[in-house]
């Protein structure tokens, strides 16, 4: 069943409880409604209560996935202060090798790169799933995570080496 804009009105208003109190950055959300407001200043005859709810969803995935690439960027750097490669060089990745036994128990594969996994978080990753499905469902077209989501896709993106 479609989502109706009373739905979209109500996901909003949750979504908005959900960063101030769960994730706890009332911050975020503050920062964001401003974003908001300002992509829908302009003359509109009706603003679509759909419209506040992807562009909120939106910003919410430039936010998480901006903290986790700069906290992975951070390590990096943290680390490269005091570790040196077998070759001198800084320190470009960060990868685990899982045992046997915690790769049966996990499903997962021998190595994870964390650099990876910065990039492609379940949250960051469901976020833009929503906010697709809520786009495709209301009809509502924003235009910037789109080119975002084709700019994640690009496999040169790739975090800076840190000197």
């Amino acid at each position: 069943m479609p989502l109706s804009r009373e739905d979209a009105r109500d996901i909003y208003d949750y979504l908005r409880m959900r960063v101030r109190e769960t994730l706890g950055r009332p911050d975020w959300d503050a920062d964001i409604i401003a974003a908001v407001a300002e992509q829908e200043k302009g003359p509109h005859e009706e603003l679509d209560p759909a419209r506040p709810l992807v562009a909120y969803l939106t910003e919410l995935e430039d936010r998480v996935y901006a903290h986790s690439y700069r906290a992975y960027e951070s390590t990096l750097t943290q680390m490269g202060e005091f570790i040196r490669t077998e070759d001198r060089g800084p320190v470009r990745d960060i990868v685990l090798s899982i045992t046997e036994a915690d790769q049966a128990l996990f499903g997962a594969s021998g190595t994870v790169s964390l650099g990876d996994v910065a990039h492609s978080d379940e949250l960051f990753q469901s976020l833009a799933a929503v906010r697709a499905e809520i786009q495709r469902d209301l009809g509502v077209e924003l235009g910037h995570a789109e080119e975002r989501d084709e700019d994640l896709d690009d496999d040169s993106l790739e975090p800076p080496i840190p000197e």
